[in-house]
């Protein structure tokens, strides 16, 4: 895998594809964020499921289950540990609104908010949502990748692949997850890419580093080529419209250099959202033959 100065692009690989190659991917239940006023709050997954939401929700603080428009319940990285022959992502519980309050506190505020962290708790992260969602990256079967223009009120007009948050589920599950990344995809791109989830390829984690937010990344091998992209078919089968209607294509591996250092065909971009880039950057030669 190639590596990049990412230290001033809002990116941070938690987890990259050399890290992962060859090892079982296992989830497991953790943490939710520290209580920044109630040091002595419990954090565990079940507690904060069948506590401390419903309790929220009773108050009229969040959003879920049956008559709600919304579910707010969130999945939260909570901790990565590399073993031998595993992986183990721990993967606690946040909400919807500390997420918003992540990202609208401001850089200099979530600083000292990973400071303190750090001081208190051994973990930069202790007092964030860190919200774990998905990101898929796909490629064509003439070795070409698509990605797009954000249409959004946060980031636009940032280069995306397919991503989003995860539903809830009781137990956390790599499954889980991986189906919702090959939903995203679908939802997104429109049902005719063909992917199977024997296809998908897990490649890390990777995050904002400032507002802590994470996806999971896998790169998506297709079932069609680049002409199903250059024509209108992708746009009349997709069912979100999260990407501006004229995507980019990345045909070469020096493309894809140049997109992650901020330009495209010579044409300076705001930027690559963090999982987008750690799947492209986790692409190879042979991802383009």
């Amino acid at each position: 895998m190639v590596h990049y100065d990412i230290a001033k692009m809002d990116v941070q690989y938690d987890l990259t594809s050399d890290q992962v190659a060859g090892k079982e991917i296992v989830l497991v239940k953790g943490r939710g964020a520290a209580n920044l006023q109630l040091p002595s709050q419990r954090r565990d997954f079940d507690w904060i499921a069948h506590t401390h939401f419903p309790a929220l929700r009773e108050q009229g603080l969040m959003e879920f289950g049956e008559g709600s428009k919304y579910d707010e319940r969130k999945p939260r990285l909570d901790s990565i540990k590399i073993e031998e022959n595993r992986i183990i992502i721990s993967v606690g519980l946040t909400s919807y609104a500390a997420v918003d309050a992540d990202i609208k506190r401001g850089e200099t505020a979530n600083i000292a908010l990973q400071e303190m962290g750090k001081k208190q708790h051994n973990d930069p992260w202790a007092y964030f949502s860190r919200t774990l969602g998905v990101a898929v990256v796909p490629i064509t079967t003439d070795g070409v990748v698509f990605a797009g223009e954000r249409i959004s009120d946060l980031y636009t007009g940032w280069i995306n692949a397919a991503a989003g948050f995860v539903p809830f589920n009781e137990n956390p599950s790599y499954e889980h997850f991986e189906t919702t990344a090959l939903q995203k995809l679908l939802e997104e791109f429109g049902d005719g890419v063909q992917s199977r989830r024997d296809q998908l390829r897990f490649v890390g984690i990777a995050s904002n580093s400032n507002h802590s937010d994470a996806d999971m990344v896998w790169l998506a091998p297709l079932g069609v080529s680049s002409e199903y992209f250059r024509s209108a078919r992708w746009k009349e089968r997709r069912t979100r419209p999260d990407h501006a209607p004229n995507l980019i294509e990345i045909t070469t591996l020096a493309e894809r250099d140049e997109l992650l250092h901020g330009s495209h065909k010579g044409k300076k971009i705001p930027g690559v959202m963090y999982s987008t880039h750690l799947g492209l950057a986790s692409l190879t030669e042979k991802d383009f033959q």
